[in-house]
């Protein structure tokens, strides 16, 4: 059986080294795009200058106890950065 290989690029506003990407040194393994899904632009120049043709969307605030001390915080990093990537996905197909 062969390995299944990809090259996988992560679009990074911070690097926590306490993540599990950081923990793993996965980071490492991958090229990085610094900045913030929510800035429109940014997606729509890493799929057309990488060539990108899967994406996978982790980018969110997920920590409840963040969540409730930031809602606007969180409903921009969350529902902004989902729409901001959406839409570049559309604007690249």
């Amino acid at each position: 059986m062969k390995a299944a290989r990809a090259d996988v690029i992560g679009l990074v506003r911070e690097c926590m080294p306490q993540s599990e990407m950081g923990r793993s040194r996965l980071i490492g393994q991958a090229g990085v795009v610094r900045g913030d899904v929510r800035d429109q632009p940014l997606p729509e120049r890493t799929l057309g200058e990488c060539g990108i043709d899967t994406v996978v969307h982790l980018a969110a605030q997920t920590i409840i106890s963040i969540a409730n001390r930031n809602p606007a915080g969180t409903f921009e990093s969350n529902i902004q950065g989902t729409w901001a990537l959406l839409e570049a996905c559309r604007r690249e197909r």
